[in-house]
C-alpha cells in the first residue's frame, strides 16, 4: 500500500520557517490516519517548531497545513477540539489558580469534563490546593492536566524531550498506546510497504516485535589480499 492511499490527519506541504543561521524547510509532511508517527531527528532539527506549527500553536510560518484529510484547511475551533498537544512548555497563563484552569477550560472546550478533571486533581494530590498557581505546579503534572483536559482527542502530538534517544521516546508515549499493537517509524521513513499484510504477518507470528529493513546496495567492490604477499588474488563486484 502506498503512502498517497492513506488519509492524513494533518498534511503539511511547502511549509517554511526562518530562524537566524537556521531554516525550517519541508516540502510535504503527511501523518496518516489510524497510526502512531514519530518525529524522531538531531538537536535543533526544528521537532518541536514543527510540533506546534502543525498543532497551531505557532502562526507565523509559510505554507499551508491541512487536517483531517482536507476537511478543515487552517486551525480552528474544530480541529483544536480534536488535536491535543503535550510538551514540556507551560500551557496556562502563570497566574491562573487550578480552579481557574478548571473553569476557563470548561468555557473553551466542548469535550471537558468536570468530574475527570477534579479526579485528575485528586490522583496528582493537588486537589486541596486549587488556589495555587499552575506556575508552582511540576512541568509533568501540568503536562497531565493539560493532556486530559479536551479528551476525546483524535491526534497526540508529544514532545518527548530535547536529548531523549529512540527507545527513550517510545517508552515516554507507551501511555498513550497502551497494550495496543503499533507501529513506528522515523521522521525520513519512506517505503511502500503493505502495513495491512505487515500487521498480519506480525499477529501470525507470535512475535512480541516485527522489523522491517532492506538490504542495501553495496557501494564498493571487495579485494580479496593475500596479506603474506601483499598480491591481490581476486576481486567482487558490489554486493546486490
Amino acid at each position: 500500500m502506498l503512502a498517497s492511499e492513506y488519509k492524513n490527519v494533518i498534511l503539511a506541504e511547502n511549509l517554511r520557517k526562518k530562524y537566524k543561521g537556521f531554516q525550517l524547510d519541508i516540502p510535504r509532511l503527511g501523518i496518516p490516519k489510524g497510526f502512531s508517527t514519530a518525529l524522531i531527528g538531531e538537536n535543533g532539527a526544528g521537532k518541536t517548531t514543527l510540533l506546534k506549527i502543525l498543532t497551531g500553536i505557532r502562526l507565523d510560518f509559510h505554507g499551508e497545513v491541512s487536517y483531517f484529510d482536507g476537511k478543515e484547511k487552517k486551525i480552528n475551533g474544530n480541529v483544536q477540539e480534536r488535536l491535543g498537544y503535550t510538551g514540556p512548555g507551560s500551557y496556562f497563563l502563570p497566574h491562573w489558580t487550578i480552579k481557574q484552569v478548571e473553569e476557563i477550560s470548561e468555557l473553551l472546550f466542548t469535550g471537558f469534563h468536570r468530574d475527570r478533571y477534579q479526579a485528575l486533581c485528586r490522583e496528582l494530590g493537588i486537589d486541596g490546593s486549587l488556589t495555587k498557581d499552575v506556575k508552582s505546579l511540576s512541568d509533568g503534572n501540568r503536562m497531565t492536566i493539560h493532556n486530559n483536559i479536551a479528551e476525546p482527542r483524535k491526534i497526540t502530538l508529544v514532545d518527548t524531550g530535547l536529548h531523549a534517544q529512540t527507545g527513550c521516546r517510545i517508552k515516554r508515549v507507551q501511555k498513550y498506546i497502551g497494550d495496543e499493537t503499533f507501529m513506528m517509524t522515523y521522521g525520513d521513513g519512506v517505503s511502500n510497504i503493505d502495513l495491512h499484510a505487515l500487521l498480519h504477518r506480525h499477529r501470525d507470528s507470535g512475535k512480541v516485535v516485527t522489523l522491517t529493513a532492506i538490504q542495501p546496495g553495496g557501494r564498493f567492490g571487495v579485494l580479496q589480499l593475500d596479506h603474506a604477499t601483499g598480491n591481490v588474488d581476486g576481486f567482487k563486484e558490489k554486493a546486490k
